[in-house]
């Protein structure tokens, strides 16, 4: 219940397969923004106060003497806001909200205050200020959904107060409760857009750059550049690839709605199991068509991490993702899987304004050949036995063979073979095939492989 109200709150679309990915990047752009705007609202503030005071005595004649008591008070909130995040930078979310919208509900009672005292009540300058505040402090802070109801829920209030309690009149009172739920719905609508355009963003950026790499740039308070958060050069990371058997025979057996319908299947139940792995989000997927291609790196270069969320995903393609596709009872899904690991340069690369994560580097290429050494092994068993199986063939390179030796928790069964394929000709390479859980590799291999659970 709780997340349907927030979801409708940040206004997403009642049926929107991605809520919880919408409210996950949105919240994370306003711990991010706060302090910035806190500055920005604050530094407005100030200037707008000082430049005010210089005109009361125009617009409030004997009055102005009073009116810039209210004016110091709230240059006082402004700066005091102000200097508690510049100095200060508190990380503490009750605090950094109280400072976005505290000084902003305080101009607005000051300016409601004023409208309903007796010098007030007839100054059309007083009127047409408190309707502008209204506007301008709901405006200021329309991305912050929890802060902007809050405010427009005690101005709303305070105008009733005002006028039950003070003496604002029965019209003003009228017209500012309808301008301030007006301004309202207003942010509510804007907010609709920017959520959405915030969503939009971070899916653009990670079609490009890795997951974490997207998700920084998209709700980062800094101006960084995609291509400045990865810039190309030498890193330590995996390549994954795997291939569908058959591809064009099952597009001609089945209908372009089935195809589509299988590829979405598979691409998610692949793409959903990554973020479970990788927590920190270093990696980068794409695919064509039935064949995707996966990169996993870790931000502090630390090796064994690689090796073991790498590890970890090949399991989950051996072992997990052959019964999660029986849910797809329309097709087939057999595939074969190649990873290696290694040294390379990865980065955003190509051409000016259209770069994209590229890494150029020898393994790329040999994770693809050990693919391809996959299908061919595929292609001999089934001329010997006349049977496909379900699970697919995985090769792997050596060093993530050794690494695999020193893990523990969970088996699978690797075989030692030459590979045969083009320019990875009588490379040592090791072969898994795990044909049921707990059961034996099919090469009846003497090599024990325990791979844990990534953390």
């Amino acid at each position: 219940m709780r997340k349907n109200v927030i979801s409708r709150l940040l206004a997403i679309d009642k049926n929107h397969e991605n809520s919880r990915e919408v409210n996950s990047i949105y919240q994370l752009w306003t711990c991010n923004h706060k302090i910035p705007y806190i500055e920005k609202i604050s530094t407005i503030g100030l200037l707008s106060m000082c430049f005010l005071i210089a005109t009361d005595k125009m617009d409030f004649g004997q009055y102005a003497s009073i009116i810039l008591n209210y004016r110091l008070a709230l240059i006082a909130m402004f700066a005091i806001s102000y200097g508690v995040v510049h100095f200060g930078k508190p990380n503490d979310a009750l605090i950094l909200s109280s400072l976005l919208v505290l000084p902003l509900i305080g101009i607005n009672l000051v300016y409601i205050y004023l409208l309903a005292t007796p010098f007030g009540r007839h100054n059309p300058h007083l009127f047409w200020a408190t309707i502008i505040i209204q506007w301008v402090s709901t405006y200021v802070i329309q991305s912050f959904w929890k802060e902007q109801v809050f405010q427009t829920s005690i101005v709303f209030v305070s105008i009733l107060s005002a006028h039950y309690k003070l003496t604002l009149d029965k019209t003003n009172t009228v017209q500012l409760c309808i301008w301030i739920l007006s301004c309202g719905f207003i942010a509510f609508i804007d907010r609709r857009a920017f959520t959405t355009n915030l969503l939009e963003k971070y899916r653009l950026l990670r079609a490009l750059a890795p997951e974490a790499v997207a998700r920084f740039v998209t709700v980062a308070a800094s101006n960084n550049s995609i291509e400045e958060a990865f810039p190309p050069k030498n890193r330590y990371f995996a390549c994954i690839c795997a291939d569908w058997r058959g591809f064009q025979e099952l597009t001609m057996k089945h209908s372009p709605k089935v195809v589509s319908k299988a590829l979405e299947y598979f691409h998610e139940a692949v793409f959903e199991e990554l973020p479970r792995i990788v927590k920190d989000q270093a990696y980068f997927h794409e695919w064509t068509a039935d064949q995707f291609f996966i990169i996993i790196y870790s931000a502090s270069d630390d090796f064994d991490k690689v090796k073991d969320h790498t590890l970890e995903f090949i399991r989950f393609l051996a072992t997990e993702l052959p019964r999660k596709l029986e849910g797809f009872d329309k097709f087939a899904f057999k595939y074969d899987v190649g990873a290696t690991v290694g040294v390379g340069l990865l980065g955003l690369q190509g051409p000016k304004m259209m770069k994209k994560t590229t890494c150029a580097a020898s393994i790329a290429g040999e994770a693809t050949r050990l693919e391809t050494e996959a299908k061919e092994y595929r292609r001999e068993i089934f001329e010997k036995t006349g049977k496909q199986s379900e699970f697919p063939y995985v090769f792997v390179d050596s060093e993530l063979h050794q690494h695999a030796l020193q893990l523990t928790h969970y088996s699978l069964k690797f075989d030692r073979t030459f590979a045969k394929t083009k320019d990875i000709v009588n490379k040592i390479v090791f072969r898994t095939h795990y044909e049921e859980i707990g059961g034996e590799n099919d090469a009846k291999s003497s090599n024990v492989v325990l791979i844990k659970k990534a953390s």
